[in-house]
């Protein structure tokens, strides 16, 4: 049985997906945050949805909760009509017209029923068994608005039921409904225009709904004074921002790291000490306290500051507050030859780069989808934030907060300085910005914690895969010699000597020759967290515990750090990223765009290293 998951864009769709399946799908309270089909299996045994206690989420892999392999759900981008206006809704258009698929649970959002009610009418021609699932009974309960779900039922012909994502108010009907196996398809509704629909569905919705008095209340105060208001909504925007680098990477992020680098200190002591004590070789003993604990450590020991990081960027992407952003911003971007839409793909390149190139196909325009994609790697992701952590907590401990959010600053101004310039070269064509402005909702908190250990989860498992063999490659390499023997010294060693090969490649961005920066460079390729791996297993074979204190890194001022640190932040992002702007704009336009980057990345580094060696 498979079952496809269908509505307007933020009306809940992967909420109800993620409830349903035990999945932990993006969500978000914006436009656009599916991008591309999600499939998963419905549960067998969900858990029993209450009408006031919020929904607590299921995993998939707990033992205690199995899952339906005869019931396959599909979460489709969401779309307005059966006429694609962009990339992603034509996947859901091309999915519904491949008609492979046995039910469609088209959800709505009950605050907007017109425009849920006018694609309901559409799927109708599609010949399907279909189910109405109208979301949001809570907000609409505070607004005083009832529903008669059997009118629409009656006039459609589809089982119709009220539902709450948030409070779980009618999921346990709905599970039911899809699971009964006795849906018909509804009679399709012949309309020559969608002047048509509409006026079918105006009279559709006083038939179907009320709305009663509610008793006043001291009116809540409007954020959008504040967060909209012309001389105000960057400057809060701003604020946002710095709060949370603040509580990230200062405050109780900093707190929570610095202690998990000391117990991983104490344990690779602990472990090194046992080796020792078993008359281990010292060539093994090195292996796994330096390579092993060692490298995978020193990047393990950020994850208290990421989880903090997604945890806020989550909460507040729930509330609705990133369409403000995306409409504070168009009025300037537009000038830039971008769309106000763009600023998502930027915001969500803060996590991760692949996901915000995939999310760049929102933009209905082909040059400021191409344009939004080359530029997110700009922006310093989450595989960056150990690096900037690592030489900020060094060489400014006092304003760490500080300097973080002015390079994520200079980000955004190289992203504008660059969009300018491309504009100026291929002078695109103007487009009309359209982005719904949704309705500030409280975030669920399951939800949000829900995505927050995803994608931390996801940081551990680079960790534990990616960064554990490329640290155990550099041990290897920093501790034998070309002919295999070992090493006296690290300068003599394989790794040494491809460093210094290649060293001259970085000397504008050091104004030294330093073998051991270039590789951690390199290593950036695969992971850029790898960078911070790459100097702790470096350190270690000199058995320091702070990179900054060993004879490799020693050279480090605070102008040479912020232009390495620069040179990092903006050169050409990593494989992954790389293979996704593949996919998205074409081999060529990749490697145009990775050539880009790094000529950016050379100069700007070196640039600033002259200016503030200058100073």
């Amino acid at each position: 049985m498979k079952i496809l998951f269908v509505g307007n864009q933020n009306s809940g769709k992967t909420t109800l997906f993620n409830i349903l399946s035990g999945s932990s799908a993006q969500t978000g309270n914006r436009a656009g945050v599916t991008v591309a089909q999600k499939c998963a299996h419905l549960s067998a045994n969900p858990p029993t949805f209450g009408n006031k206690k919020p929904i607590k989420l299921f995993s998939r892999r707990n033992k205690k909760s199995k899952v339906d392999e005869a019931w396959q759900i599909t979460d489709l981008p969401g779309t307005y009509s059966l006429t694609p206006a962009s990339c992603e809704e034509q996947i859901t258009v091309d999915r519904l017209n491949a008609k492979d698929y046995d039910l469609i649970v088209n959800v709505i959002d009950g605050t907007a029923l017109e425009k849920g009610l006018n694609l309901s009418l559409q799927l109708t021609k599609l010949g399907k068994p279909l189910v109405l699932a109208i979301n949001f009974q809570d907000e609409l309960s505070r607004r005083g608005v009832t529903v008669n779900v059997g009118v629409i039922e009656k006039l459609l012909g589809s089982p119709t039921i009220l539902i709450s994502s948030a409070t779980g108010h009618g999921l346990n009907q709905l599970y039911k409904t899809i699971t009964s196996g006795k849906i018909n398809a509804p009679p399709a509704r012949a309309f020559d225009s969608a002047d048509e629909r509409f006026r079918f569905i105006d009279q559709l919705i006083p038939l179907a709904t009320t709305t009663r008095k509610i008793k006043s209340k001291k009116r809540p105060f409007d954020l959008d004074v504040i967060l909209l208001n012309k001389y105000l909504a960057i400057p809060s925007f701003f604020a946002i921002v710095f709060l949370f680098f603040h509580i990230s990477l200062g405050g109780v992020g900093a707190f929570l790291s610095n202690a998990l680098s000391e117990a991983v200190t104490n344990f690779a002591g602990a472990v090194g000490a046992f080796l020792d004590r078993n008359n281990v070789s010292p060539v093994a003993s090195m292996l796994v306290t330096s390579a092993m604990i060692g490298g995978v450590g020193s990047v393990a020991a950020f994850t208290p500051q990421l989880f903090i990081m997604f945890l806020l960027l989550d909460a507040l992407e729930s509330t609705g507050y990133m369409t403000r952003v995306a409409f504070i911003f168009d009025g300037f971007f537009s000038k830039l030859g971008l769309s106000g839409k763009s600023i998502v793909p930027f915001i969500v390149g803060c996590g991760c780069t692949v996901p915000a190139v995939y999310s760049a196909r929102t933009l209905e325009n082909e040059y400021q989808k191409t344009i939004t994609s080359i530029l997110c790697p700009f922006v310093p992701c989450s595989a960056k934030l150990p690096v900037i952590a690592l030489f900020i907590g060094k060489f400014f401990p006092g304003n760490a907060a500080l300097v973080a959010i002015l390079l994520y600053l200079f980000a955004v101004l190289l992203i504008m300085a660059n969009a300018i310039l491309l504009r100026a070269l291929l002078r695109p064509k103007p487009s009309i910005f359209l982005y719904e402005l949704t309705p500030y909702r409280l975030p669920i908190p399951s939800q949000v914690l829900s995505s927050s250990l995803k994608k931390t989860a996801g940081y551990v498992k680079r960790v534990g895969g990616t960064v554990l063999l490329s640290s155990v490659a550099v041990w290897f390499l920093a501790t034998f010699t070309p002919t295999l023997a070992v090493a006296e010294t690290i300068k003599e060693s394989t790794l040494a000597a491809l460093g210094s090969a290649l060293s001259p490649v970085l000397y504008p961005v050091l104004g030294t020759k330093s073998w051991s920066a270039t590789v951690c460079a390199l290593q950036g390729v695969i992971s850029k967290e790898q960078i911070v791996s790459s100097m702790s297993v470096i350190s270690s074979l000199e058995s320091v515990s702070n990179p900054f204190d060993c004879s490799a890194f020693s050279f480090f001022t605070k102008s040479t750090a912020i232009s390495y640190l620069a040179f990092n932040l903006f050169s050409p992002p990593c494989v992954s990223a790389l293979a996704a702007l593949r996919g998205e704009i074409g081999i060529k336009n990749a490697m145009l765009a990775a050539s880009f980057h790094l000529t950016q990345a050379l100069f700007i580094s070196t640039t600033l290293r002259l200016i503030l060696s200058a100073l």
